[in-house]
């Protein structure tokens, strides 16, 4: 069996805006959703991955930062382990919302979970000095002969649910000050798994150190 995609979400900073974020209410907070093809713009990608940005359209006169973004992506597999990484946030959150149902169910309850469902991304805490944030989750094992899931990434060209709060903050860039007022972030979710490019470069070393020690020999 092959070793299981592992989907990266890192949301950094500086990015180039493609999604301009909600303004808040009086409590800071706003919520909004993603959707694919505004602005000619894509969520998800066909392959379950993406690369996109938002951007902090506060006046920078009024020093809203974005100091927690929270993202809910759907997918087919939530039994695929994942892992998110910011340079703008010194916390990130990694949590499952299985949908209805179960593949397998048990006396005590429900033994696998149905594997469609969210998988809510959040990053916050904003402080200076402070090291990045970072989280994960294990793939989640599926022992049925078959019917486990083979989706990959999350679902292609779907909306992304986002709620942004802020905070007025006096923070210099650096890590980790959130979003400030006119700053763009990417958020790309990517896998860990080599390109083809790697494989061959690889296989080619290899070839190459095989070549010499056989010359070597002779």
């Amino acid at each position: 069996m092959a070793d299981p995609v592992d989907p990266i979400i890192k949301f950094t900073t500086p990015g180039g805006g493609t999604f301009d974020l909600c303004s808040p209410n009086v409590d800071g907070f706003c919520t909004m959703t993603l959707v694919n093809g505004a602005g000619g713009n894509t969520t998800i990608g066909a392959d379950g991955f993406a690369n996109f940005a938002v951007k902090n359209v506060q006046d920078p006169a009024s020093f809203l930062s974005v100091d927690s973004i929270d993202f809910t992506f759907q997918t087919d597999n939530l039994f695929q382990p994942f892992s998110a990484f910011t340079n703008a946030f010194t916390d990130a959150f990694l949590q499952r919302n299985f949908g209805e149902g179960c593949l397998i169910s048990g006396e005590l309850g429900c033994v696998l979970p149905n594997p469609q469902g969210t998988l809510e991304v959040k990053y916050s805490g904003i402080a200076k000095p402070a090291d990045p944030g970072s989280a994960s989750l294990d793939a989640i094992p599926c022992f049925l002969s078959e019917g486990c899931p083979t989706a990959v990434g999350f679902v292609p060209f779907s909306s992304i649910d986002v709620t942004v709060h802020y905070v007025v903050s006096h923070l210099d860039p650096d890590c980790c000050v959130g979003i400030q007022p006119g700053v763009e972030a990417t958020l790309s979710i990517t896998s860990d798994v080599p390109e083809p490019s790697t494989f061959v470069l690889l296989f080619g070393a290899a070839g190459v150190l095989a070549i010499k020690r056989r010359l070597r020999r002779t």
